[in-house]
């Protein structure tokens, strides 16, 4: 599915509160990761879930969002752009 982003911060989780709710996907976290602006720049972080946010297969807790960066949280996929 595509979500425009027209405020923030974002919250993705499992959780029904989340703004984008993945409420069938028990591998995510009720609360796992949360996009967010600072200095100018947009950023997505994990917020101590089991998995994390991977990119290329490597683990981050943080990273910066540009156009067509390309992150997993679980099996998911998220372009940005």
């Amino acid at each position: 599915f595509e979500k425009t982003i027209d405020s923030l911060p974002i919250t993705i989780g499992r959780s029904s509160h989340c703004n984008i709710a993945l409420t069938q996907f028990n591998w995510i976290s009720r609360q796992h990761a949360v996009i967010f602006p600072e200095n100018g720049q947009l950023y997505l972080v994990d917020l101590k879930s089991s998995n994390g946010i991977q990119i290329g297969g490597r683990t981050y807790d943080r990273i910066e969002i540009h156009n067509g960066t390309i992150a997993n949280i679980g099996p998911l996929i998220f372009q940005f752009g």
